[in-house]
């Protein structure tokens, strides 16, 4: 009786509660260390809520009581109504927060498309088909990841001008169809664990090497597709930078916000309203982080990510 207690599912708990044991073990020094740790993280903490309470009050309050007023004061009466003067009060060259929100939306969805797919099929026919120069190809990749792309901006942008792309939503198409990003390497690594015996099945029974992919191995890699494309499509909803220099004629949210609180904002003084399109910009991927994060979570690991 004593036996079966002891052991649950073929595994022996005396053994495991003596590892925990020796896992919560802490030597003086290593107490101190992550008591400090500890610490620094919770102030870090602290100093991120208290930013993200002062845009929530600031957002909350007139004008007046924003430039006279104290700043973490409770407002005195909560103007609710920043939030709709927001959606056609804000606007750049003459596009208001719908505008700018439709142009995050396909802005978002057709660089994460094009991200996530073009990396995975080249590490697909990569790691999984023999053809000469493979190695060369992998090794250039690599090497590529390794070299800095600051200062090329006005190059890309006469790049972009003579073949008559620039500042059309064929940009991001062609920025975000590259198959050697960072991501490449996992992808690679990926299919290269995966058996070739699933090729083989599918070959047997008449499929091309389109349906293989698309059938047999594509739907593998989705633990590994979901996470960048959550991830990547955080990055992409609150990119600006990437707007501004090359598709500046479709403001989205990010890029439009970051155009109204230099220029507008300042001149009108109205900062309520535009710290209220911040809040508003953020509620999506905010949202989106919450509902995926044990997603993300559970497909990270150490080194790179689990299909």
């Amino acid at each position: 009786m004593e036996k079966s207690m002891r052991y649950v599912n073929g595994i022996d708990r005396k053994k495991v509660k003596k590892q925990k044991d020796i896992l919560s073990r802490r030597t003086p020094g290593e107490r101190i260390f992550f008591s400090v740790v500890f610490v620094v993280f919770s102030l870090q903490t602290l100093s991120y809520l208290l930013m993200v309470y002062w845009v929530v009050l600031a957002s909350l309050k007139t004008p007046m009581e924003y430039f006279f007023g104290k700043q973490l004061a409770f407002p005195n009466e909560l103007m609710f109504s920043n939030y709709s003067k927001a959606f056609s009060g804000l606007q750049v060259d003459g596009t208001n927060l719908f505008g700018m929100i439709f142009n995050t939306l396909w802005y978002t969805a057709l660089a994460t498309f094009f991200a996530i797919m073009m990396p995975c099929i080249t590490g697909y026919c990569i790691s999984k088909f023999d053809f000469k120069c493979k190695n060369l190809i992998y090794t250039v990749a690599v090497i590529n990841l390794m070299i800095p792309v600051v200062g090329t901006a006005p190059a890309n942008i006469k790049f972009l001008n003579v073949i008559g792309i620039f500042d059309t939503p064929l940009y991001v198409i062609w920025s975000h169809s590259s198959g050697f990003t960072g991501s490449f390497l996992i992808y690679y690594g990926f299919f290269k664990s995966v058996s070739r015996s699933y090729m083989e099945a599918a070959e047997i029974d008449g499929a091309n090497h389109f349906a293989i992919f698309f059938k047999v191995m594509l739907p593998q890699a989705v633990p590994v597709l979901l996470t960048y494309a959550i991830t990547n499509s955080i990055s992409y909803w609150n990119d600006y930078q990437s707007v501004l220099m090359f598709i500046p004629s479709f403001p989205t949210l990010a890029a439009g916000l970051y155009l109204y609180g230099e220029l507008e904002a300042q001149r009108m003084g109205d900062f309520p309203r535009y710290y209220a399109g911040l809040i508003l910009s953020v509620i999506p991927p905010l949202v989106l982080f919450a509902c995926t994060s044990s997603k993300i979570m559970t497909s990270l690991s150490v080194g790179g990510l689990k299909g």
